[in-house]
């Protein structure tokens, strides 16, 4: 009996250690995916104006950049 106790715990403790391994690795693939990857997939017109803001400081370096908010008159 004690034997089959033992064995109980191995394999339960090994399940745990599994089903751990697998949530840290989806959530890190998650974060990864969402931040670097496809970025612009949660939000296409936050993705079209940020590229066109890199756009718009790598045409015209050392010119200071403003960043108005707080609007829902203002437009690009």
């Amino acid at each position: 009996m004690n034997r089959s106790r033992a064995k109980f715990r191995r394999s339960r403790i090994g399940g745990l250690c599994w089903f751990l391994g697998v949530v840290l690795f989806l959530d890190s693939y998650w974060w990864v995916m969402a931040n670097h990857v496809i970025r612009n997939f949660w939000d296409p017109p936050y993705g079209m104006k940020i590229d066109r803001l890199r756009v718009d400081v790598a045409k015209y370096p050392g010119h200071p950049l403003w960043i108005v908010m707080g609007s829902s008159r203002l437009m690009q």
